[in-house]
């Protein structure tokens, strides 16, 4: 059995979709074979058998799936309509406090990148930003605040690359499973960027979308990823690139 064909039994027990994983594949296989080694099983086929005699060991699989790419402002043009037309609305509607959640937060970046938009352009308003993500390792960097200079060049001009203490408190970091929970609302904006609606199965996604939407104040704003297509849907209509407006009811 090789690595990609015991993802395609294994991932579906986790709610993903194995096809989303072609681009980071490599990355998972490898930790596959270190844990391998770690157990001392001498094959996927004999890993497969543990896992149906282990059923603790499937939320170890888990983590070793967690896709862990990040920097400051991925897909810069993104942040820049937010700036530009999403977050000015947002501020006069739901200021002076903005509730942000960063769904899938990684090792911080993103909801740091809130931060750091809410001092430089809109300091009249209070950016209380709630990050979550599954993996204890990834928060554990995020509550850190030390990143490489590389994780900045997207930046725009202006905004200095240091994370400060001020900065830091702005953030509230919670392990949280959004296939299984999610923190308390309402938010004006949600991201869920490069996670549920990339490499979670249909029922994974419907089940995300719903607990953003109910957390979601009218007229508040999702941000997705690139490549990500939201789940059919009447509720959230597109009013930028990789931004849904959820629709106030009628």
């Amino acid at each position: 059995m090789d690595c990609k064909t015991f993802l395609d039994w294994a991932m579906p027990t986790l709610g993903l979709q194995p096809s989303a994983f072609a681009r980071v594949r490599r990355q998972v296989c490898k930790r596959l074979s270190r844990r391998l080694a770690e157990l001392q099983l001498g094959s996927l086929e004999a890993y497969a058998r543990y896992l149906e005699t282990h059923p603790e060991e499937w939320a170890v699989l888990d983590s070793l799936c967690h896709v862990t790419i990040s920097r400051f402002f991925r897909d810069a043009h993104v942040f820049q309509a937010l700036i530009e037309s999403v977050l000015p609305r947002l501020v006069a509607s739901f200021g002076p406090t903005l509730r942000i959640w960063s769904a899938g937060c990684g090792a911080g970046e993103e909801p740091y990148g809130f931060a750091l938009i809410g001092r430089q352009f809109f300091p009249e308003a209070r950016f209380d930003i709630v990050a979550t993500d599954a993996d204890p390792h990834q928060l554990e960097r995020g509550r850190a605040a030390i990143y490489r200079p590389s994780s900045f060049r997207e930046l725009p001009a202006g905004i200095p690359h240091t994370i400060d203490d001020e900065l830091r408190r702005s953030v509230t970091f919670l392990q949280q499973d959004l296939r299984r929970e999610a923190p308390d609302g309402p938010f004006a904006l949600v991201a869920c960027r490069n996670l549920a609606f990339s490499y979670f199965d249909e029922v994974g996604q419907a089940h995300a979308l719903q607990a953003i939407r109910e957390r979601l104040v009218p007229g508040g704003v999702l941000m997705v990823g690139l490549r990500e297509k939201l789940p059919s849907n009447t509720d959230f209509g597109p009013i930028g690139p990789c931004l849904y407006e959820k629709r106030t009811p009628t």
